[in-house]
Formats: C-alpha cells, sequence, structure tokens
C-alpha cells in the first residue's frame, strides 16, 4: 500500500511541496520498490522544482537509500550530483 500511495499521490498532482515533505517518513524504507518509487517520484519533481529535490536530498543524504538517491538526483544540475557524492550524467 505505501506505494501505491507514493505513486499515486504523484499521479494525481497533489501538491509535490506537500509530497516531498512527507516523504521523509519513508525515506528509510528498505523494500526495493518503494525506494524505487520515492526515486521516481523525486526525479520527476525535480524536473520542475530541482532546488525542492537537491535540499531534500542534500538533508537526507546519509539516511536515503542509494536507489532513491541516484533515482531522485538523475536529473540535477551536474554541481548538485557531484555534492551529493554522485557522478555527472555522460
Amino acid at each position: 500500500m505505501p506505494r501505491a500511495s507514493t505513486t499515486g499521490r504523484y499521479a494525481c498532482g497533489s501538491g509535490n511541496d506537500r509530497w516531498i515533505q512527507r516523504r521523509h517518513l519513508l525515506h528509510e524504507e528498505r523494500e526495493f520498490f518503494i525506494r524505487k518509487a520515492i526515486g521516481w517520484v523525486l526525479r520527476e519533481v525535480s524536473k520542475k522544482r530541482p532546488e525542492l529535490t537537491y535540499e531534500f536530498l542534500r538533508k537526507r543524504k546519509g539516511r536515503v537509500s542509494r536507489l532513491s538517491l541516484q533515482e531522485g538526483a538523475k536529473y540535477l544540475p551536474a554541481p548538485q550530483r557531484n555534492a551529493l557524492g554522485l557522478r555527472s550524467r555522460g
């Protein structure tokens, strides 16, 4: 059920800012598909709100799963990806 609510709220366009603020409840989740869904939503939000996504990931870098971090930062600018300890997309 958490995966459905994670992707469903984004798909319905239900307040991305509010979604990001509440995802802290799941950022330490270890179930693969939930981590993937969190990363997917962060990636989509980053296309329109890269600063919001970057700040979310920066503040939780040590706690968010590597999968969510990589997916969420996929479209961030190279300096932000580098600051998160990720390689720039080439």
